[in-house]
């Protein structure tokens, strides 16, 4: 390969940073590429074209169901304490989060 060159390796690495792949993307892809090792004799019979094209038609969830990624989003808006807050640090709102009780009926 000539200095300079980029090979199907570097266009992989470009997947992944600009696609914004995160790690369930890449363990997907990862989980077939070990699917076919172990259906087809190991990595042995494994061809490096399989796991880079693997790797090229993955995309991430972000890019194929924004909707669902948003709704994901505004449900931890709600329902979740961001990390560093104790529970009873005011709200960024100027109120307090609300106190729950969980009761379980042991009869």
């Amino acid at each position: 390969m000539q200095a300079g060159a980029r090979g199907p390796a570097h266009q992989r690495t470009e997947f992944v940073r600009h696609d914004r792949a995160d790690g369930s993307d890449i363990e997907a892809a990862l989980h077939e590429v070990g699917a076919e090792v172990l259906l087809n004799g190991g990595a042995d019979a494994l061809h490096p074209e399989f796991v880079l094209d693997t790797f090229a038609n993955t995309y991430p969830l972000s890019r194929t169901n924004p909707e669902q990624i948003e709704e994901i989003r505004a449900r931890g808006r709600e329902r979740a304490i961001p990390a560093g807050r104790s529970i009873g640090a005011p709200s960024t709102d100027g109120g307090y989060p609300k106190r729950r009780v969980l009761v379980v009926d042991e009869s």
